[in-house]
């Protein structure tokens, strides 16, 4: 939305997985994404694209990554600056 083009964190389901990814919560996803709906969020993004495998895999949060992956998230997207998730896992 026009927020979040802004700058403005997502909030809700969407900014709750954004978070958990970053700082490479496995537990919270893996409850996160056990809520009504939240699967349709996986690929949710922030402001600079990133979705939450995006963070997972800059912060280094593999596991997490792992996590998303086997819940359905998709693992050829690009963020606003054109770095792929597969990318940043191999060459990040």
């Amino acid at each position: 939305g026009l927020l979040i083009a802004h700058g403005a964190p997502p909030c809700g389901v969407a900014g709750a997985l954004l978070e958990a990814a970053k700082a490479g919560d496995t537990a919270r996803l893996d409850a996160l994404l056990r809520l009504p709906g939240a699967r349709r969020q996986i690929d949710c993004r922030d402001a600079q694209g990133h979705t939450p495998l995006h963070l997972s895999m800059q912060s280094g949060a593999l596991p997490a990554a792992a996590l998303l992956l086997r819940r359905g998230a998709a693992a050829d997207t690009t963020n606003a600056s054109s770095d792929a998730t597969t990318a940043d896992a191999l060459f990040g």
